[in-house]
Parts: structure tokens; sequence; C-alpha cells
């Protein structure tokens, strides 16, 4: 078992009950042994979940944004949705800190994807490695506006990396898209592109992407694996780290948010 984050990004709101109704039969079906022990709204997921009366589940399904817990967090989800105001529409689904067998996940995110139409959906497991060069990058950052806030910042962040993988060191950290600018900033081990980024990048230039797996699929999306197992972003990260790059350079890297060279 490894652990899991992923996300799943549609460009439309799927709040009706309907939506809710095939969102829940679907991770039912893949993930049984994660059954939410609680959901709500982000701040307080007071309600208890219970399988046996969805009708009651479905009726925090319309909130803004919903959250829904497993026992002791081993699972721990959202269910954000833009506000009626903004010109953009979108849902978008994360989930982290969870365990279960890859190929649960993949199946997961494929049918998933297919049935609400997603413009891009991804897995990965964060490991220690990503998690500190990512504290690095915002203390580099952060010295830029002040010194003294950026010491105390490395020290709080150490005690982060520290306190490795605990729910607070993990944090919503996969920060893999930006999708509500449009924007996808890495490549994860899983990368489900829907029919707008296939125009980005070219359907026959995504087929042709040096990876252990490349697949289409039935809605026009196109599925990307980089290596044979998700595991590989854990136990071995250079061999991951050396395929993602050739795949970026093979779709250009430009197309890639880099906040670094951003104006």
């Amino acid at each position: 078992m490894a652990q899991v984050t992923f996300r799943i990004f549609v460009p439309k709101p799927i709040h009706s009950k309907e939506d809710g109704a095939l969102f829940w039969r679907l991770f039912l079906h893949h993930f049984p042994k994660h059954v939410p022990k609680r959901l709500g709204n982000a701040v307080n997921p007071s309600a208890d979940f219970d399988a046996d009366n969805m009708d009651g589940v479905l009726k925090k399904w319309n909130r803004r944004d919903m959250s829904f817990h497993g026992k002791h967090l081993s699972l721990l989800g959202q269910v954000i949705r833009s506000r009626p105001s903004r010109p953009r529409r979108y849902t978008e689904i994360f989930v982290y800190a969870f365990e279960d067998d890859p190929e649960s996940v993949k199946s997961f995110l494929y049918e998933a994807s297919a049935v609400f139409g997603a413009d891009y959906a991804t897995a990965h497991i964060l490991t220690r490695e990503q998690w500190k060069r990512k504290l690095k990058q915002n203390v580099e950052r952060a010295w830029f506006r002040s010194p003294r806030f950026a010491a105390k910042l490395e020290q709080d962040l150490q005690r982060r990396i520290d306190e490795w993988p605990t729910r607070r060191a993990l944090g919503p950290e996969l920060a893999a898209i930006g999708a509500r600018r449009g924007v996808i900033k890495e490549l994860n081990w899983l990368n489900i592109f829907g029919p707008p980024y296939v125009e980005l990048f070219g359907r026959e230039r995504l087929l042709a992407t040096p990876a252990h797996e490349v697949r289409e699929l039935a809605y026009g999306g196109i599925g990307v694996e980089l290596t044979e197992g998700l595991a590989d972003t854990a136990e071995a990260w250079e061999n991951f780290t050396a395929v993602r790059s050739r795949a970026k350079e093979h779709l250009e890297n430009n197309a890639f948010y880099d906040p670094s060279s951003a104006a």
C-alpha cells in the first residue's frame, strides 16, 4: 500500500444529487475499504457518513466546499466548487494521505475522468524529498521579502520535515496543477489530459510521450503513466525524475508553469 494523493479537475460545477450519487458509487466501488466516517463543510465535517442512507449523504453534496474524512484521518478528501460569480466554473476533487492499491487509484481516476469529462486528473505519492524541495523554494522566495521572516519560516518548515509524514507536515500539498487558471505546474506519475490539454499539446505529441504507458480514452482524453509503478515516485526517485524530465522536454517545458520565471 502507498500514500497516494490524487486530484480531478472538472470544468463545470458538479453539484446535483445525481452527480453526487454517481461520485459516491464510483468511490465506494473502487475503494470499498475506505468508506468515509464523517463529511460536511471544509471547516467542520460533523455529519456521519452512512452508506446505507445515501439520501442523507447527498444532502451534504451540494455545498460549495465539502470535505470527508476516514477513521483516524486515514482518508482526507475535499470537493471544491467555484463561486457562482466566477466567469470560469469548475469542480476540483482532491484526496490525500490515502492508502490503497495503485491499480484501484488508476481505475478510479480513469473512470471518473471519463464520467465527469475531466480537463485534468493526476495521481502521485508526495515524497519527503519533494516536500523538502517545496519548503526550500518557499524559504528562498521569503528571503526577498524579509531575511528575519525567512529565518523564522525556515525553522517552522524544518519542524514540518522532522514531523514527516504527519498530517500537519503533509498538508494539502500537491501543487501539481493550478487548473483553476488552466495551468499545469508539473507532471506526476499518472496524468490524464482532457480534451483542452490534448489540443494544447497535440494528440500525436501526447501519444508519443516517452513514458511507461500512454493510452487514449474514449471521452477524448489521453492518460500518461510515467513509470511502471506508482511507488517509483518514492522508491526510485532519481529514475522517476529522469523519466519526467524526458517527458516534459518532449512535450516542451515552456508549457508548464514555473513560478521562478513568472514576470
